[in-house]
């Protein structure tokens, strides 16, 4: 009688463990800053949920928090990502939250591109330095 409660509490806890492993990215794809954000100095924390399906692609991103400035390229960028699984079913609908957070750096001299990072397991830090436009002199010709 003992082994057989031993026995279904270690599977009991093997099952447990397994139906509670967590997505991790496989493929991560880089975002650029919004341009439209950047000409707003708009910076600001996007956080999107991503329904995974068992082949570990997106099936459906949905927008929690943040401005749509940034929101919609988050949401476009959370599409293009793959997850993998330890131990995975064949249900669909896992999810797997993303944070994205938009920097702006400075005042940029030149055409700087954005700097992109991943902090894992679910953080896109996304920085760029801010557009200085000044007009151009008429020429004197």
């Amino acid at each position: 009688m003992h082994r057989l409660a031993l026995s279904f509490i270690f599977f009991g806890a093997l099952a447990v463990s397994a139906a509670s492993a967590e997505w991790t990215p496989k493929t991560i794809h880089g975002i650029e800053y919004p341009r439209l954000a950047l000409l707003s100095r708009t910076e600001g924390t996007v956080e999107v949920e991503c329904v995974v399906r068992s082949d570990g692609t997106v099936a459906q991103v949905y927008i929690l928090s943040g401005t749509q400035l940034l929101a919609e390229p988050s949401q476009e960028n959370a599409r293009k990502w793959k997850f993998r699984k330890e131990g995975v079913t064949e249900n669909s609908g896992d999810r797997f939250v993303l944070r994205y957070v938009f920097r702006i750096d400075g005042v940029a001299s030149a055409r700087r591109p954005t700097a992109f990072s991943f902090d894992f397991p679910n953080v896109v830090v996304v920085s760029s330095p801010s557009i200085h436009w000044m007009p151009q002199k008429a020429s004197t010709r």
